[in-house]
């Protein structure tokens, strides 16, 4: 069984490492924001109990946050393969939004110990949305202009 759990998570990793590879994803910047993401949820479990007490933290609100994580770090991805299927290399453009999103998972993290270690509440930026909001933007003009 346990052969079996390691082989597929083993090409679960190889598949995604050949996507990343195949879209122009740096993997080292994506690496380092999955790292941060877990960090950001290690810290935001620990801030809510110390908040909330810990009949407050739930796994359902645990599972929440892994799977909004999970569909952030998509999105560098979702992008990227939208650019691929146009012939547009948007590999810095990418590397931004991954170098933003990880700075808001820095600043989330510290904010988490700072509410953890001082008791006060810390102002959140949600720079999902703003790059959501950005990019649908930008999409919704490129599909306004007429073709010549």
């Amino acid at each position: 069984m346990v052969d079996e759990v390691t082989m597929i998570k083993t090409a679960m990793i190889n598949a995604g490492y050949a996507v990343a590879m195949y879209i122009g994803i740096n993997v080292e910047l994506l690496g380092i924001l999955f790292v941060v993401m877990v960090f950001d949820i290690v810290t935001g479990v620990a801030k809510s109990i110390r908040d909330d007490g810990k009949h407050s933290f739930t796994s359902h609100r645990l599972c929440i946050g892994i799977i909004s994580k999970l569909m952030m770090l998509g999105v560098p991805i979702l992008i990227a393969l939208g650019l691929k299927s146009v012939n547009q290399d948007g590999k810095g453009f990418i590397d931004g939004i991954i170098g933003v999103l990880t700075l808001s998972e820095v600043y989330s993290s510290i904010g988490n110990i700072y509410s953890f270690k001082t008791g006060k509440t810390v102002k959140e930026i949600d720079a999902l949305s703003w790059i959501l909001g950005s990019f649908r933007a930008i999409l919704e003009n490129i599909m306004k202009k007429p073709t010549e």
